[in-house]
């Protein structure tokens, strides 16, 4: 193969193909993001195990797509969006109730210490103006240097 590409087709491939590479997140970061959502999820299927009607923790937006893109300031946090379902019947629940019992179940999966040292907040998404009622979130910090743990920022 020559180092040197003639065909402008094939070079525009390149650089297009060498560019969209660089915006992907990094595959450690990927896994480190699949295994928190998994470990949150878990977490809820235990919190809700003694319920009649259980839930369901799963990705959605650009990492259950693949599209998830690497924040240009390398301090930044990933955002992952997650649904948490549960079978409840509308009329047996109101939505602050059911936003009540996911912002609870979020406080004590946080309160256990789990991997990326995650806080909760309660407020609009990231902090817009919205007319969408406000949303818990948790935030996975970075690990130290020293650190083995699989930490990666998300949102």
């Amino acid at each position: 193969m020559s180092l040197l590409i003639t065909d402008p087709n094939e070079q525009l491939d390149q650089l297009l193909g060498t560019a969209i590479a660089e915006f992907d997140i990094p595959d450690d970061v990927y896994l480190r993001a699949v295994q928190r959502y998994e470990d949150v999820g878990a977490w809820f299927d235990h919190y809700w195990s003694a319920s009649p009607t259980d839930g369901l923790v799963y990705p959605q937006g650009s990492i259950r797509l693949g599209t998830v893109v690497q924040p240009i300031d390398p301090k930044s946090q990933i955002d992952i969006d997650l649904v948490c379902r549960r079978d409840l019947l509308k009329e047996l629940t109101t939505q602050a109730a059911l936003k009540r019992d996911v912002g609870t179940g979020l406080r004590r999966y946080v309160a256990t210490g789990p991997d990326g040292h995650p806080t909760c907040k309660e407020g609009s998404a990231a902090g817009r103006s919205s007319t969408a009622p406000s949303r818990s979130t948790w935030t996975s910090c970075p690990p130290s240097p020293t650190s083995t743990s699989t930490a990666m920022p998300s949102g």
